[in-house]
């Protein structure tokens, strides 16, 4: 049990440096929605991932079990850097555009933008670094409606695998319930516009419910 926590730790660590160094490395360019995702898998999702899984060893749980908690910890992770790229818009801190990094925010809008488009965003991007008109007309465009919609499907349909992984897993009650309760209050943090008020195990709650 002691070794296999232990494992967990080293796996833990290398793959946080693993997505942390891509994370600093990889510009808009040369990423896409997938390469960022799995930095933030790492950077952020081994961390956690390391947490449930180390827990899951010392609880004496099976190497299968084992995995299907390091794979929620993964998942819940990539939400939480998901939360912390929102936190960057909406306090106004803006330090990812200054530093010029490929959020998933900002390459769902370069990947789905036609050729000679895209090549005028990441023009765009790159002064937004230095310049404040241009990080104010970038920030704009990230966080134009229709361009939140495809974001928050994508985010809610992550949200909801969390959910089902958990559901998965079972447990007893009301350890269950609080987790789920976790999830959700976790992805309710600084929200972009167009994000629920409140969620029900990844489920968004009409207002007045």
């Amino acid at each position: 049990m002691k070794v296999a926590a232990l494992a967990e730790l080293s796996r833990g660590w290398l793959d946080g440096i693993s997505g942390q160094l891509l994370d600093y490395t990889v510009r808009p360019a040369q990423a896409s929605v997938g390469s960022v995702l799995a930095g933030y898998a790492g950077k952020t999702g081994a961390p956690y991932a390391m947490a449930t899984a180390m827990a899951a060893c010392l609880a004496g749980a099976d190497p299968g079990r084992v995995e299907r908690w390091r794979d929620v910890g993964r998942r819940f992770g990539v939400l939480r850097q998901l939360t912390n790229d929102q936190r960057d818009l909406v306090t106004g801190r803006d330090e990812d555009l200054r530093n010029g990094a490929a959020t998933f925010l900002v390459m769902l809008l370069l990947d789905g933008a036609p050729a000679a488009q895209r090549s005028a965003l990441l023009a765009l991007h790159a002064s937004a670094a230095t310049s404040a008109a241009a990080r104010a007309e970038f920030k704009a465009r990230l966080t134009a409606p229709e361009h939140l919609r495809g974001y928050h499907e994508r985010v809610d349909g992550m949200l909801a695998g969390v959910h089902r992984a958990l559901d998965a897993l079972g447990g007893a009650e009301p350890f269950t319930a609080a987790l789920h309760d976790l999830v959700d209050d976790a992805m309710l943090a600084f929200p972009l516009p167009g994000a629920p008020a409140r969620l029900s195990r990844g489920r968004r709650v009409p207002a007045g419910a």
